[in-house]
């Protein structure tokens, strides 16, 4: 207790509100009571980091094998094998030394016997003995006894002549009998053996029936790492164009209807703006894909956490990145997913060029960066994103309003320094903008024809595709509705763009299980909007108004969720 109260008054543990001790006669009772805004989880791991709540106990193994012979550091498993044969051992001697104390007994008794059933003839031989020495030398030869035997027969008291005390030997020699059958049993057979000495040790519990007041862990203290400490909290990551990076948690940004001004989630400065946003897990992975086609990985907790109008920290305090050189492209992947052989990175380029890649080829990315992607000049990586499913498709979208959808079959796996293929056909002034991977299946006409006399026509389908503009218009529209088309085509209509409009920025696949809509602009502005609120509306429409812009801001990035 004294020394949690020092930590929290040196601010080495934060979070701790208040510290109780209640233990009593029934036992130990430390109540800790946490702030508000702090995670118990992370507070009680620093604590078993910091404090002697939780301690390693180091013992020495070192014992003498071979029967004693032999110094020896053991295992785990070596020091139960030695226990269990020095179990052995014990259970063998100790039975034989009552065996040869038993077949001693067993051996006066039988004379003592011999005596009993001759009695008048032994009375005889002794008192016809000049001594003691000849009495027990006549008896030897007589009944064939022993110097042992003769010599118990001589200590005799007249009173074990008596018909009780004759009983009562025959009764102590069969008890000798039975006795020594059941020793040879435990030398002769090891399963009697192996069950007295498991009997021996459940009557040790039984005697000792307390319980174990510490708790064994299969790792030490020392085997905590920063994860341990770290809350896994949905958070929102933003990066801006000037290179700066932060993380902020999801709930901060309450969620608004459609048409909200939205809050402020970064003060730009110089004219910065945020280039890229999403959500995202704090134990994730951050893979940061660079305008020379190279690509670093950090966890998302290693990035600053900042506050909601904070502009974070410059990305070259993270990664070594060479002269010139900035990040393009951000991606969060999570353990379960790097775990996942099948899973491979499809890369799109603004040019319109696209590859695709076994994951497994990033997993070992050194500290100073590797190469993801080979970028022709004049081109930049848009965005790269991870598949798992054979049968997903490749959606390209372009700032025309255009959209290319093809089989991921279409892209064969290629090396890791590879530049890629063409994905989809741009004029000089266009620029793709998003690349999305869906398993969706394509309607046929009389599918679609037959659904429209069935379901409601302001009934959602998912999956839709979400389009966001430079001016805050926004739509879905229903997947099925698109044509398939072949790679490196020019598309298909997906909006319809105008002045009012303003060019696409945003686009993103909708499954109708989203929760969240972020958007920034130019100036810093973050609205959080219900995705499934935004109308469903045909290929060509404009769209309706998502977000109330300021005068002379733009919509630059957003996340779905």
């Amino acid at each position: 207790l004294i020394k949690i109260a020092s930590l929290v008054k040196d601010k080495r543990v934060e979070g701790i509100r208040d510290i109780r001790d209640e233990s009593n006669k029934d036992g130990i009772r430390v109540v800790i009571d946490t702030k508000r805004d702090a995670s118990p989880e992370v507070v009680l791991n620093l604590l078993f980091k910091m404090t002697e709540l939780q301690k390693s106990i180091h013992f020495n193994t070192l014992a003498l094998v071979n029967k004693g012979r032999q110094p020896k550091l053991l295992n785990l498993r070596e020091i139960l094998t030695s226990f269990l044969a020095h179990r052995d051992e014990v259970v063998i001697r100790r039975t034989k030394f009552i065996l040869r104390k038993a077949e001693a007994e067993l051996h006066i008794l039988d004379g003592l016997k011999v005596a009993l059933d001759n009695i008048d003839r032994v009375i005889e031989l002794i008192r016809s003995s000049y001594d003691k020495a000849e009495a027990a030398e006549r008896l030897q030869k007589e009944f064939d006894l022993s110097e042992i035997q003769s010599e118990a027969i001589l200590q005799m008291r007249l009173q074990t002549l008596t018909n009780m005390d004759k009983s009562k030997i025959e009764q102590d020699r069969q008890t000798k009998l039975d006795l020594i059958k059941e020793l040879k049993e435990i030398l002769e057979n090891p399963e009697v053996k192996k069950a007295l000495i498991a009997g021996e040790l459940e009557e040790v519990k039984k005697k000792f029936p307390s319980q174990r007041r510490s708790k064994l862990i299969d790792y030490s203290v020392s085997d905590y790492n920063k994860e341990d400490f770290i809350e896994d909290e949905e958070v929102l990551i933003q990066l801006t164009n000037e290179q700066y990076i932060k993380y902020v948690p999801s709930s901060v940004f309450r969620q608004q209807g459609r048409g909200g001004r939205g809050v402020s989630s970064f003060n730009p400065k110089d004219e910065d703006f945020v280039k890229q946003s999403m959500l995202c897990n704090t134990h994730d992975y951050l893979y940061a894909f660079t305008n020379l086609g190279r690509v670093f990985r950090v966890r998302v907790f290693d990035l600053p956490s900042g506050s909601r109008n904070g502009r974070g920290q410059n990305l070259v305090n993270y990664l070594e990145l060479q002269k010139d050189e900035k990040i393009s492209n951000i991606l969060t992947i999570s353990k379960e997913q790097e775990d996942d052989k099948e899973g491979s990175l499809l890369f799109a380029t603004k040019n319109g060029i696209v590859k695709r890649t076994k994951l497994e080829l990033y997993n070992n990315i050194r500290k100073t960066g590797i190469i993801a992607i080979n970028l022709k000049e004049g081109d930049e990586l848009v965005r790269v994103q991870l598949s798992s499913d054979p049968k997903d498709k490749v959606i390209l979208s372009a700032d025309n309003g255009k959209t290319v959808i093809f089989d991921k079959g279409d892209l064969n796996t290629i090396g890791r320094t590879a530049a890629g293929v063409k994905g989809m056909k741009l004029k000089p002034d266009d620029s793709l903008i998003s690349m999305q991977i869906s398993n969706f299946n394509f309607s046929s006409d009389e599918e679609s024809s037959t659904n429209a006399l069935i379901e409601d026509p302001k009934e959602k389908k998912y999956p839709s595709l979400l389009v966001v503009t430079a001016n805050g218009y926004g739509k879905q529209t229903y997947l099925a509705d698109y044509r398939k088309t072949k790679r490196a085509a020019s598309g298909v209509k997906t909006l319809n763009m105008t002045k009012k409009t303003g060019k696409a920025v945003l686009v993103r696949i909708l499954t109708g299980e989203e929760e969240s809509l972020i958007v920034t602009t130019k100036k810093g502005v973050t609205i959080n909007v219900d995705p499934t609120a935004i109308s469903q509306l045909g290929r060509s429409t404009q769209g309706v108004k998502t977000i109330r812009l300021d005068k002379n801001d733009l919509v630059v990035s957003g996340g779905v969720n």
